[in-house]
């Protein structure tokens, strides 16, 4: 049996279509991965002289995309006598009320990790180095109340020089880079610095710091399972943090645990035994560089803390899986002044890669 369909059914069914259409090509959910293969997939010429028409096109198919976050992407090999830049495109998918709580120019900041010796750098990405010279964090005023009117959807997509963000010795080397923008952390990107230098062996394990506490094994700093230590990942890490105050200090204390490969710089050269006062003994096969950032919102940069955490048992070789935990109060020793009440994020930056967010609150400083 047909179907007759008057002008006024047609004209309903065919705005039917379209708004189908428009819903789908906006709905067109996107990952990480999808970004990376499609908006920030760039030659070896546009990363380095982008036109601009390139980059506001493919800012006009990112904003049709159904992602919230931000990607990041580099070239993965740069021969430093033929470029002079580490160029970093950070490409953010976002809507208008978390650009107004949450100012992209005030709360993007640049990791970058030396995979030759573990050490983390940070660096505000859109702020000139004058212009964070002459910013303090306590001078900030507040932005007020939220305007009428902001967009749906947003999206941006710039480039940073990371070698002068970070000041980075420009020969052989390499670097993990990735974004912390607040609560929003990207993916990492691996860049291959090929210089005149040839590759040196990477330095001998750093001392295990903070020392454990050998008096008691419960107690912090520990590097041995605890009854709140997360469960070992396949990889990566995994961590909780709680804020406390506790006798008049302020303590955050970090649960972690980990599965990452053994690199150079993480075996120690020498034997290294620790020995407990209950009679334990644990022979230290690696230590693992780890990095414990905090910070608030609009904030120049995080407050840093470097581990370097011991994983425990029989020796390792390069590229073998080491497994380790630790729990430390990040806060302990700090002789700044104590936090202010408000919100906060940590995240663990460890081999290269970005963990976290993991918030928390301060109601009042007693």
């Amino acid at each position: 049996m047909k179907m007759r369909f008057n002008g006024k059914k047609k004209i309903f069914f065919l705005f039917v279509h379209v708004v189908c259409f428009l819903l789908c090509k906006e709905y067109c959910i996107a990952s990480t991965e999808n970004i990376l293969s499609g908006i920030l997939n760039l030659t070896e010429t546009e990363f380095f002289n982008v036109d601009q028409s390139v980059l506001a096109q493919r800012e006009f198919q990112f904003v049709d995309l159904d992602f919230r976050g931000v990607v990041v992407n580099a070239p993965r090999e740069i021969r430093t006598n033929c470029h002079n830049k580490m160029p970093l495109f950070i490409a953010t998918r976002y809507d208008g009320d978390r650009s107004w709580d949450v100012p992209l120019k005030d709360n993007c900041i640049l990791v970058g990790t030396n995979l030759q010796n573990g050490a983390v750098h940070f660096s505000k990405a859109f702020v000139s180095e004058r212009k964070l010279a002459s910013r303090w964090r306590a001078t900030k005023a507040p932005r007020g109340p939220k305007p009428p009117g902001l967009p749906i959807r947003a999206a941006s997509i710039r480039p940073v020089d990371v070698r002068r963000r970070l000041n980075i010795n420009w020969n052989t080397g390499t670097w993990s880079l990735g974004v912390i923008y607040y609560d929003w952390a990207s993916n990492n990107v691996v860049v291959q610095l090929k210089g005149d230098e040839k590759i040196k062996p990477g330095p001998p394990a750093r001392p295990v710091s903070p020392e454990p506490n050998i008096r008691d094994v419960k107690a912090l700093p520990c590097y041995l399972p605890m009854s709140k230590t997360p469960e070992s990942p396949e990889s990566g890490v995994t961590f909780t943090a709680k804020f406390c105050e506790e006798d008049g200090r302020q303590r955050l204390n970090v649960f972690g645990a980990f599965a990452v490969p053994a690199r150079d710089f993480h075996l120690p050269r020498q034997r290294v035994v620790h020995q407990f006062k209950d009679g334990r003994q644990e022979n230290v096969a690696a230590v693992i560089p780890v990095t414990m950032a905090v910070l608030g919102l609009d904030w120049d940069e995080p407050m840093q803390f470097d581990w370097a955490v011991p994983v425990y048992g029989e020796p390792l070789s390069v590229g073998m899986l080491a497994r380790g935990c630790f729990a430390i109060d990040t806060l302990a020793g700090r002789e700044a002044a104590q936090l202010s009440a408000g919100k906060y994020i940590c995240y663990v930056i460890m081999d290269g890669k970005i963990f976290g967010p993991k918030p928390f609150k301060i109601s009042g400083v007693k």
